[in-house]
């Protein structure tokens, strides 16, 4: 049961350059299945101390999936979403992402997905946000973060 995702997209592989897995955000046989069919994972952090908190229990998950059934696994760095430049704390939280990043031996992307209404609207519709609202702030910041794998040839 912990490979059927990873078989299942080992068979679409020739049809796509990549596939992107959106996971919820808790520790559960999803995220391992997800974790094992991986070859590189994007942490999303809310710009709030609870979902900095939460990076231990999820580093030594990826940890447990790099020592057996997937050691290729890699953590490509974090990424501060619904990030508000206004804020003290998400100031504060962007400040120190560097810094935390390092002590996972990842790093953070400069690129961060700023707050919107539209990507709650673009969910509630099923749709992705570049395609819902291709203008917003979120799509053009998720433009940015493609830029920027691209400019570290993740991508």
């Amino acid at each position: 049961r912990f490979f059927r995702l990873k078989n299942r997209l080992a068979e679409l592989s020739e049809d796509y350059d990549h596939i992107i897995l959106d996971t919820p955000p808790a520790l559960n046989l999803l995220l391992q299945n997800a974790l094992i069919a991986a070859e590189g994972v994007i942490v999303p952090i809310l710009s709030d101390s609870f979902s900095v908190d939460g990076l231990n229990d999820f580093y030594q998950t990826v940890l447990d999936v790099k020592s057996q059934p997937n050691p290729a696994l890699e953590i490509l760095g974090l990424l501060l979403v619904r990030y508000d430049k206004r804020s003290v704390l998400n100031k504060e939280v962007a400040y120190a992402m560097p810094k935390v990043a390092g002590m996972l031996n990842t790093v953070a992307f400069e690129s961060k997905i700023r707050h919107t209404i539209a990507v709650p609207e673009s969910q509630v519709e099923r749709m992705p946000i570049l395609k819902y609202n291709p203008k917003c702030t979120a799509a053009l910041d998720y433009d940015a973060l493609i830029t920027e794998l691209e400019g570290r040839e993740i991508i």
